[in-house]
């Protein structure tokens, strides 16, 4: 009888012992999932944190961009609104925060919200800038306009003096061609009396000619 409870107790041992080492296996096997789904959550981690540090950046860079765009816009404003006070376009952004109360009614709010406010007031005053600029273009072509109109009248008038002076040279163009013809008329009649003073009977039988001398000699 003892020797059947040994035996048993040996077969349990045995038994306990195997299941234990199944359990370990499985155990070992479940660790090994768990370290590979660690290494993946890690490699996970970085690349979120890799990400989340460009996130940083870009939106410190945006910032910064919106802040020099808000700080340009502001500038631009201050130029239309301070040099040229007789153009109040700016009143309606007064008028607008009037109504509302102010722009620091409202100190509390979050980022987000003191960004839509900046934008928002960015937009208005680019529009009272956009309201100078078209001013100014009116201005410039009503200044080119008045300039050509001067311009006109002097051109014709220069185009009628070079008329006036082409004429004035055709003219004595014309004079001069008829005092040389009647020049040259009295210069003939002046040789012609000459001949027949000289000898009136050779100018008769010439024909009232004045005689050569080839045919005198002849």
């Amino acid at each position: 009888q003892t020797d059947n409870r040994i035996e048993e107790l040996r077969k349990e041992f045995l038994e306990y012992k195997q299941r234990k080492e199944m359990e370990m296996l499985e155990m070992n096997t479940r660790v090994a999932e768990l370290s590979g789904e660690f290494d993946d959550c890690q490699k996970e981690r970085q690349g979120l944190e890799r990400m989340v540090d460009e996130a940083t950046q870009a939106n410190s860079k945006h910032s910064l961009h919106f802040g020099q765009i808000l700080m340009s816009v502001e500038n631009l404003f201050l130029r239309c609104t301070s040099q040229r006070k007789a153009i109040q376009h700016f009143l309606e952004i007064k008028e607008e925060e009037g109504a509302k109360g102010g722009p620091d009614e409202e100190n509390a709010d979050d980022n987000e919200e003191s960004f839509k406010r900046k934008k928002q007031l960015a937009i208005k005053q680019l529009n009272v800038i956009l309201n100078y600029l078209k001013d100014f273009k009116e201005i410039t072509n009503e200044l080119r306009r008045e300039k050509r109109n001067q311009q006109q009248p002097t051109r014709q008038h220069d185009d009628m003096d070079k008329v006036v002076v082409h004429s004035s040279q055709d003219q004595r163009d014309r004079s001069a061609g008829k005092a040389n013809g009647k020049s040259a008329e009295k210069d003939n009649g002046d040789a012609g009396a000459t001949a027949a003073n000289k000898d009136p009977s050779k100018f008769a039988s010439s024909g009232g000619k004045e005689p050569s001398k080839f045919s005198s000699k002849s």
